[in-house]
């Protein structure tokens, strides 16, 4: 037995989406080809499942791993794969292969070779003539004479069992099924032709159980019947009975909705109504096109002569489907209803007086969060309403019970209340402030959601035009009226960082005046409010306003990222198409079903979906805090590694170790308290060792105790540190969510913008030892290299222009003025490269073998050259430019002229030299400012870049389109010049020394080249579950640095990176404590809403409702359903209050940890992090 392995390349994307379970394995026999596994697609998403080879076998092999998203317990396929097992006649057994089972080339070969001809023949068999003569298949008599004259037999086509009947017997075994497709036998035509059950004889009869009414002289009533499988007449016989009921009721109890509630003549089936709404928040389904299938499928021939009944059926949807709503939220229709009595409540967010635990409201500050609703505000201008005026009147039957805010109030309020005028935005103009085009009566909806994309009741609000302030501000108020009593709100909106501002003063005056009249508000005071924006849309505002409404850094953010709205509009948007022709009040009535219907799924799943969160989030926290301690560590190891190598230069000679210790000071950027303390360790030293002459032991002692105390005075130290920065954490937090401190509010989570370093401040920090011992020559020396490293990049720049010059007269004379003041600034370089450089050339090959020099000596190998180093022009342009004009390419080789050697370009035995290890590593040094310029351009261009392509989906026309793709292509040329020019740069470091496992330059592959997150401007979506980028992987070199630009640098880098990691960190505690207080209101409100319904079943049933009660009962039995589902999936951990008083343990851990051991929100975090591991 081997193990089929697949040759081809790997596509990772398809291994990853694929649903297989185990790597199936063939017995191969020689001279044999081996049986075909088979590979199951239906778990590739998108174009994926295309990542298929030429000869169509998928190119990735081997075992499937399970994905992070879904686990093979959980797997909801697991049934589908057993079923495919058993088709497929194996023991389970599935792999990716050639010639694989489920392929659909195999489907459909073995399809067309073995089955595609018996399936055509059993369909014909379907169409086989009755036998002759004509007998029932049924009572076995001859066949009976129809209403339409002549005997003949019917055959049924939604029977399983077709069988040829007479007429009596199709009536009798179609009593109560009257729509039933039925074909005729036509003896002249010798065919079978479409028929109905009406036309050979069938009544329906109402108000006797089927059975006639007793009642003589009456007469059937032809009628239009809508159905699931057609629209046909059908002879209706009403009871007239003196106690009989009004006719629209008797359809009713035969489960036909009347098209009128006079004297219908036209009724839908209750069933074609479920179909109906089914289909159309599922698919999207129209009437107009429902209608369509169902007249073709009454006739596909001429459906033109089916009648047509759109305006029947449209009304008898909208009555149906609202009284089914009411039902379903028990509810009495046709009375007054309540603010959201027809809106599904998210069992996860917390509901006062529904789900949230005893006490809530004492719950410690530190804890407050748990406690806090999750809210998103956007608006939507593809669910527009067109200027027709059908029926201005029309009003929804769901009106004010809906998720739309009270329509009534809404117009008393835009009408009465004053319009506060709005300031300029001080950041981006954004097209919900009004900077957009809109169109029609209705420009779109602001709507509100909760977090677990629930829409809210009451949250959604038509708009005029823009999303001005006053609409989000009656649909901001008209949603909180139920979560008045909450203690904070953590909100998100795309301009929240314009619109939080004076929030509270405009709804006073907006609210203030009127507030009486509205019976739908009952307070404008809110509580406190964390404002945020989107992590998508965070990336459209200036860089000066993300930090202060980041959801990374806000507390009590969680792992929320502010855009449950935009995924909500993804699936909405597709029905926009119809709800804009519609009449007001259908369109209303319409997104509400459609929004109940999207809040019943996520109720089904929010078990499953939040075991799912909650296991992620405790893996996710585990990794970020382990991430975060190596961070602290490595500060603490700086610390006492510093200290070491002071106190071991310490121990030389007298003068020489002093200016040794010295020296490491300058290194380590040590302060000039600790330059003192070094010195008295070297005063001290030799005392030391006079007397471990005496007694080696003593010795040894006395040095174990000065090195551990030495550890403990750097471990306090590296902690003050810490400690400072947590400190810093807590009161950026606390000032954050308060708006009025935003404006002297600083950014900890990214370096200042004086921070980034130049190749001029790295040649001044090189100079500046020289200039302090007045060392000329190594002074001219860092000189000399800083302007031949200048010169190179002004000659990879001339050449670059010049290559793309058209060689016009203009251009030629400013690029010859820069190639001669190039050439001079060459002239006079070679001067300093003689004076500094040469001298040490010459000494180094003074002392090579003569007889075993190579003959490029003392120059560099050729195999040492970068293998990115420059292209060459493209022979294309220099033909170009050649015919354009000669003396541009003479201008070009004129560039040849400049001779400036730096020792990278020397032989690797130049190098090694002792004379060449000054001018080395002044080279090597300042290479690396290079890169990390270099690196700094890379990210700007991939960011922008990124960006780019964002805005490139915004535009459209022909003309937009093409000048965005000409500036995407220019970005792209620049992000791939920058790639090779870091490349370069990296060779010639590799040949001055740098280690290949050097912590901040590394090799670059292009799959490093993604936007560097050091500003917060750079995240990407993902990041939070993503370890840094290897660039600022290692900070332990920041202490020896000198003190000055490069140190200052280096440590904000370090601090941003500590901040936006601790806070990613708590994040992920909150996300943790958030899904375990879910878990507890989920189950709550199942309780809650079990409890309900059985207490309206016996109300009910005591009234003597006997089917209300029923209904009632059923609906009990799906939350307690849900009520058992959620309890197995959820951890007993969901039990422990957190920080409410007198609750037990949550509380003294709370405790413990913030007020005896002083520990912060972070430690915080470690403790509780802990526990849900050992939860979990």
């Amino acid at each position: 037995m081997t193990r089929r392995k697949e040759k081809g390349p790997r596509t990772s994307k398809l291994g990853a989406t694929l649903r297989t379970k185990r790597v199936r394995v063939v017995e191969e026999h020689p001279g044999d080809v081996a049986p075909s596994p088979y590979v199951p697609l239906w778990g590739v998403k998108g174009d994926e499942g295309a990542a298929l080879r030429e000869d169509g076998a998928p190119s990735h092999t081997g075992e499937r791993r399970p994905s992070s998203k879904t686990t093979v317990e959980d797997d909801p396929e697991d049934g589908l794969w057993e079923d495919m097992d058993e088709m497929d006649g194996s023991e389970g057994d599935s792999s990716i292969g050639e010639g694989a089972d489920y392929l659909p080339s195999t489907i459909l070969g073995r399809f067309m070779r073995e089955h595609a001809a018996a399936s055509q023949d059993q369909l014909d068999w379907q169409e086989r003539p009755p036998t002759s003569p004509f007998t029932c298949d049924g009572c076995q008599s001859p066949a009976t004479t129809t209403p339409l004259g002549g005997a003949t037999l019917l055959r049924c086509e939604d029977h399983l069992h077709s069988r040829h009947l007479c007429v009596d017997c199709a009536l009798r075994e179609h009593a109560g099924t009257p729509f039933h497709a039925v074909h005729l036998w036509d003896p002249e035509e010798r065919c079978w032709r479409k028929s109905t059950l009406a036309e050979v004889g069938y009544v329906e009869h109402l108000g006797h159980g089927g059975q006639p009414c007793p009642e003589p002289n009456n007469s059937p009533r032809r009628m239009v019947i809508v159905h699931e499988r057609g629209i046909t007449e059908l002879p209706v016989k009403f009871c007239r009975c003196a106690n009989a009921l009004e006719e629209p009721h008797q359809l009713l109890q035969a489960k036909l909705w009347p098209a009128t509630w006079t004297k219908p003549h036209t009724a839908t089936t209750f069933a074609a109504l479920r179909a109906f709404d089914n289909l159309s928040h599922e698919a999207n389904v129209n009437v107009h096109d429902y209608l369509k299938h169902l007249k073709i499928t009454t006739d596909n021939t001429f459906a033109w002569r089916v009648k047509d009944r759109y305006r029947e059926f449209n009304m008898s949807v909208r009555q149906f489907t609202h009284v089914h709503q009411c039902r379903r939220f028990g509810v009495r229709a046709g009375t007054t209803m309540e603010s959201g009595a027809l809106c599904v409540l998210c069992p996860a967010c917390p509901q006062p007086g529904i789900n949230m635990r005893t006490g809530w409201h004492l719950r410690e500050e530190d804890y407050r969060f748990l406690d806090a609703l999750t809210y998103s505000i956007d608006g939507n201008y593809h669910l527009n309403l067109k200027d027709n005026n059908a029926d201005p009147a029309d009003e929804a039957m769901s009106a004010g019970a809906g998720y739309f805010a009270n329509t009534a109030d809404l117009k008393k309020f835009l009408s009465k209340a004053p319009r506060v005028k709005v300031k300029e935005s001080d950041c981006n103009k954004f097209a919900a402030m009004g900077s957009g085009k809109y169109k029609g009566k209705v420009s779109g909806i602001v709507a509100i959601t909760c977090k677990h994309m629930f829409m809210l009741p009451g949250g959604i609000v038509d708009l005029v035009k823009a999303e001005e302030y006053r609409f989000v501000d009656f649909a901001l108020v008209s949603v909180l009226q139920r979560y008045l009593q909450l203690l904070l709100l953590v909100g998100t909106y795309d301009i929240h960082c314009q619109y939080i501002k004076h929030l509270r003063s405009r709804l006073e005056k907006e609210f203030g005046v009127m507030l009486d009249e509205l019976d739908s508000i009952v307070s404008a005071e809110l509580p406190e409010i964390v404002a945020g924006v989107g992590k998508y849309h965070l990336a459209m505002h200036k860089g000066e306003c993300r930090h202060k409404h980041s959801l990374h850094y806000l507390p009590g953010a969680g792992m929320a990222d502010g855009e449950m709205l935009e995924r909500i509009w993804a699936v909405t948007n597709a029905i926009a198409r119809r709800t804009k022709e519609m009449t007001p009040g259908h369109r209303h009535d319409v997104l509400n079903r459609h929004y109940s219907a999207l809040n019943v799924k996520h109720v089904h799943d929010m078990p499953r979906d939040l075991a799912k969160r909650h296991k992620n989030a405790e893996h996710q926290l585990k990794s970020a805090k382990e991430y975060l301690s190596s961070v602290e560590q490595s500060i603490k190891k700086r610390h006492k590694k510093k200290r070491r190598h002071a106190e071991q230069d310490g121990g030389q000679g007298d003068g020489e170790g002093a200016d040794a210790a010295a020296e490491a000071n300058i290194v380590a950027g040590a302060c000039d308290g600790e330059r003192e303390h070094t010195d008295r360790a070297c005063a001290e030293r030799p005392r030391l060792r006079s007397g471990a002459r005496g007694d080696g032991c003593a010795q040894s002692q006395g040095q174990d105790e000065d090195e551990d105390a030495w550890e403990e005075e750097e471990d306090a130290a590296g902690e003050q540190l810490l400690e400072q920065w947590r400190a810093e954490h807590r009161e950026w937090s606390k000032r954050v969510v308060d708006v009025g401190q935003h404006k002297h509010l600083e950014n900890p989570f990214e370096p200042g913008k004086d921070a980034a370093l130049t190749t001029k401040q790295i040649a001044d920090d090189l100079a500046a030892e020289p200039l302090k011992t007045k060392n000329r020559r190594a002074l001219g020396l860092v000189g000399y290299i800083q302007e031949a490293l200048d010169i190179q990049e002004t000659v990879y720049d001339l050449r670059r222009r010049m290559e793309r010059s058209d060689g016009s007269e203009v251009q030629r004379s400013c690029l010859g003025k820069e190639l001669d003041g190039l050439l001079q600034r060459a002239v006079r370089c070679e001067a300093s490269q003689e004076a500094y450089l040469s001298p040490a050339v010459e000494a180094a090959c003074d002392t090579v073998d003569e007889e075993q020099l190579p003959a490029f000596f003392p120059r560099r190998d050729p195999w040492e050259s970068s293998e990115t180093e420059p292209a060459t022009a493209s022979p294309t342009k220099r033909k170009k430019m050649a015919a354009a004009a000669k003396h541009m390419r003479d201008m070009i080789d004129r560039l040849d002229e400049v001779k400036l050697h730096l020792p990278s370009d020397y032989h690797t035995v130049i190098r090694s030299h002792e004379a060449m290890k000054e001018a080395v590593a002044v080279e090597r040094k300042l290479r690396e400012g290079q890169a990390h310029e270099v690196l700094d351009t890379l990210r700007a261009h991939l960011t922008t870049h990124q960006n780019l392509k964002q805005r490139k989906k915004t535009v459209s026309g022909v003309i937009k389109n093409t000048a965005m793709d000409r500036r995407l292509e220019g970005k792209i040329a620049a992000i791939n010049s920058a790639k090779a020019r870091y490349r370069e740069v990296y060779g010639v470091l590799r040949r001055l020394g740098l280690p290949s496992d050097h912590p901040k330059l590394k090799v670059l592959d292009d799959s490093d080249c993604k936007p560097f997150v050091i500003f917060t401007g750079e995240r990407r979506h993902g990041d939070s579950r993503r370890m840094p980028a290897w660039i600022w992987g290692d900070f332990r070199f920041v202490e020896r640095q000198r003190k000055g630009a490069i140190k200052k640098f280096m440590e904000d880098c370090l601090k941003a990176h500590w901040f936006r990691h601790a806070a990613l960190k708590t994040r992920w505690w909150e996300e943790v404590l958030y899904c375990r207080e879910e878990m507890y209101r989920t189950l709550l409100f199942f309780g809650h809403s079990a409890r309900l319904w059985r207490e309206r079943a016996e109300t009910r049933e005591k009234a003597g409702q006997l089917g209300s009660a029923t209904y009632a009962r059923r609906q009990a039995r799906r939350y307690e359903s849900l009520h058992e589902d959620a309890k197995k999936r959820f951890p007993d951990a969901i039990n422990e209050p957190l920080g409410i008083p007198g609750s037990g343990g949550g509380h003294d851990l709370a405790a413990e940890d913030s007020d005896e051991t002083g520990m912060g929100e972070d430690e915080r975090t470690e403790v509780l992090s802990d526990g849900a591991e050992a939860d979990a």
